[in-house]
């Protein structure tokens, strides 16, 4: 597979003003369709950002992970938390975008839907 380059973006919880994540975003073909695929685990305080992403699959996956899925304002629709291997998951409607985070880390964060995040 040729290399991809993942941007970095902070991700947010305007409620608390806490950083959540230091996330890399997908944001080509390229880099949404490898995502996380081939990693070994996913660190803490890190993420990814699947730009125009509202259903996520993690086949061939090594680790679970939790799933945030976001509309268009980047507010929380819902809440996926370890989603194993080998699984897949849609956000609805209204999602946009999707936020990939360590499993747990939904949970340390205190997230919940309807929560508003800061993306940039």
């Amino acid at each position: 597979m040729a290399e991809t380059s993942f941007p970095a973006v902070s991700v947010v919880l305007e409620r608390t003003d806490a950083v959540i994540a230091r996330a890399e975003v997908a944001s080509t073909s390229a880099t949404r369709r490898r995502g996380l695929l081939g990693r070994l685990e996913l660190a803490g305080g890190t993420g990814m950002i699947i730009s125009r992403c509202s259903s996520v699959h993690t086949w061939f996956m090594r680790f679970p992970i939790d799933v945030v899925f976001l509309d268009e304002n980047s507010r929380i629709v819902r809440i996926v938390e370890r989603l194993g291997p080998f699984r897949v998951v849609w956000g609805g409607r209204s999602v946009l975008d999707t936020l990939e985070l360590p499993a747990g880390a939904c949970h340390l964060a205190g997230l919940k839907a309807g929560d508003q995040l800061r993306i940039g």
